[in-house]
């Protein structure tokens, strides 16, 4: 194949890429204009955090989320394209999918898998079994952001072990800036960095050029501490250095987590790996299968690439105790060697020789897709008008009673998109309540109400357990409606002042 036609398959590969990451964005994350609104908690803490920074106001001082700047940043981008809906955030998302089919392209090239339509199926295989899955939920979360870095340093990885040669100073700084990143976006997911290190410790102790490893650690050092300068410029002109600090790292390390005891803090890791596992098995069991087969098959590098990283990437994230459906998916970055597994023993010419498997085949990926959509929740608001929802529901009652600057606190459950709705920025530092249990956050929720603060207050109740109980004579409740979220009902209600 000549140069000028190698690039020509090159541009209508990356051309597919593209496509079938705008199709599958569309049906499968919230952010997508067939959605009418992006319901899930995280996703709108971030955005409301985000477009809140444009306004004037500083994180962590002057508004509270317990994630690293670099979401907020990011959201705040978004927010710069549309402040009024996740269209910012979807075009992200669609190029995050589109380097995740690249990367794995790339890795399945280095080892030699014969057939286009081949490497098509499988990298639209992984595509399609991580934008559906339970643990991407509706797309939208810090693990998914992160995920193209992993694979990007798994490709590169892979490259000078097949090459049998030495990472190069710039590829040290780059994986310093990514881990620097990954850091302060969410410092748990550094997990990936730390097994990866742990990897090229072992290999150069094989390969006796233990020197690699003090320039390693220079040029990582270097790389995060790049990384780290944005945000510390940021804090520093703001005066918000101690703010940052505390919100971030002692509230996540001390706070965060809760107490547990020693059993709890062994056990509970491999419990969640476990439940992770199963709960996606569309990538899960190709992520074990990967791990087995590399472990097993495989020898020198390769082998002990697989037995380290994934190991230490998925008991350092879990380590905290949590279970948060999305906690695993970046587990799914190596779910591409369960493919090759399959490839080298042999699935493909079963595929070519029995008809009725690619049937089969397709519709157990169809099935798959709309099973985990009914359990995400994201197919109750599919195609649905804004009008609708819950949120632009109360959005229009308060606007019509209260007035465009009526001023609304969402109390005792997480940012459901009722700030997006009403197209407003909060007015208040604890803006919803999260999941760290702070007491300072609790303290001053409580005086916004005792003070008659905010004109309107929203609340959520789901099943038998009260998110929020509204006690309090200053407010009446005026609005009340039941609805879809993550797959179970929730009913939600709006005070209005008295």
């Amino acid at each position: 194949m000549s140069v000028q036609e190698n690039k020509k398959a090159r541009w209508r590969l990356h051309l597919y890429f593209l496509c079938f990451s705008i199709v599958v964005a569309l049906f499968a994350f919230g952010s997508s204009p067939f959605y009418p609104i992006e319901d899930w908690a995280d996703p709108n803490c971030f955005f409301t955090v985000g477009k809140t920074m444009l306004n004037g106001k500083v994180l962590y001082r002057d508004i509270y989320e317990q994630k690293g700047f670099y979401v907020y940043f990011l959201h705040a981008l978004c927010a710069l394209i549309s402040d009024s809906s996740f269209i910012g955030v979807f075009f992200f998302e669609i190029a995050l999918l589109f380097f995740v089919l690249f990367f794995a392209w790339k890795i399945l090239e280095l080892y030699q898998v014969d057939g286009t339509g081949v490497k098509l199926t499988v990298v639209s295989l992984l595509g399609i079994s991580v934008a559906f899955s339970f643990a991407m939920s509706t797309g939208n979360s810090v693990e998914e952001f992160v995920s193209p870095f992993f694979l990007g340093t798994i490709y590169q990885t892979l490259k000078h072990i097949k090459g049998n040669d030495d990472f190069k100073k710039r590829e040290y700084l780059l994986i310093g800036i990514f881990s620097g990143i990954v850091f302060w976006a969410k410092f748990t997911l550094v997990a990936f960095f730390v097994g990866w290190f742990a990897f090229f410790v072992c290999r150069n102790i094989r390969r006796k050029t233990l020197m690699e490893i003090p320039k390693c650690i220079g040029f990582v050092v270097l790389g995060v501490a790049l990384a780290t300068l944005p945000g510390l410029v940021y804090f520093l002109a703001h005066g918000a250095v101690k703010n940052w600090l505390t919100a971030y790292l002692y509230d996540n390390l001390f706070i965060y987590s809760g107490d547990r005891n020693f059993w709890q803090t062994i056990w509970y890791p491999f419990q969640n790996i476990g439940v992770t596992l199963l709960s996606n098995f569309f990538y899960g069991a190709f992520v074990v299968l990967g791990v087995v087969w590399f472990s097993w098959k495989k020898r020198g590098e390769e082998r002990l690439l697989l037995a380290i990283v994934p190991v230490v990437t998925a008991l350092l994230i879990f380590i905290g105790g949590r279970g948060y459906r999305y906690y695993g998916l970046p587990l799914y970055v190596f779910a591409i060697f369960g493919y090759i597994a399959l490839l080298e023993i042999g699935v493909e010419h079963f595929f070519r020789t029995r008809v009725w498997a690619p049937i089969v085949l397709s519709l157990v990926v169809v099935a798959c897709c709309v099973g985990n959509a009914f359990v995400n929740g994201t197919v109750h608001y599919l195609f649905r008008q804004k009008e609708d929802t819950v949120q632009y529901t109360f959005a229009k009652y308060v606007k019509e009673h209260g007035g465009e600057d009526a001023t609304l606190l969402n109390y005792g459950f997480l940012d459901r998109g009722f700030y997006l709705a009403l197209d407003q920025t909060p007015q208040f530092k604890y803006f919803c309540t999260l999941n760290v249990p702070l007491e300072d956050m609790y303290a001053e929720m409580d005086y916004y109400l005792e003070e008659k603060i905010p004109d309107y207050v929203v609340t959520a109740k789901s099943g038998n357990d009260l998110d929020i109980y509204m006690e309090s004579e200053n407010y009446e409740e005026v609005l009340s409606q039941e609805c879809w979220y993550r797959g179970r009902k929730v009913v939600y209600t709006l005070y209005q002042r008295i």
